[in-house]
């Protein structure tokens, strides 16, 4: 039986959104972000453990913080997946 195992959601106060939905659906939290927003890198790369990831990751946030229009031109790239069977790109606007 398919289950959900993650949500999250924007939210003012994150405290009160979470309380609700435990109360509202019976939720269990399990766990907190892994010290985001204070250490950044490490919730990243607890998230994907990779450095890469990491460095991708922060360099993205940055050149949006630094001009937000930049995220236009980044929804609008072709993205390349590597798979073992071959690459494949995933066209523009498939989101």
């Amino acid at each position: 039986m398919p289950k959900l195992r993650h949500i999250a959601i924007a939210a003012e106060d994150p405290e009160a959104m979470a309380e609700f939905y435990k109360k509202a659906f019976d939720f269990v939290e399990v766990g907190r972000p892994n010290g985001a927003p204070a250490d950044l890198a490490a919730a990243l790369f607890r998230y994907n453990r990779s450095v890469h990831y990491v460095r991708a990751i922060t360099h993205y946030a940055q050149v949006l913080i630094d001009d937000p229009r930049a995220y236009a031109g980044y929804y609008s790239w072709p993205v390349l997946v590597r798979l073992t069977t071959g690459d494949v790109i995933i066209p523009e606007g498939n989101g």
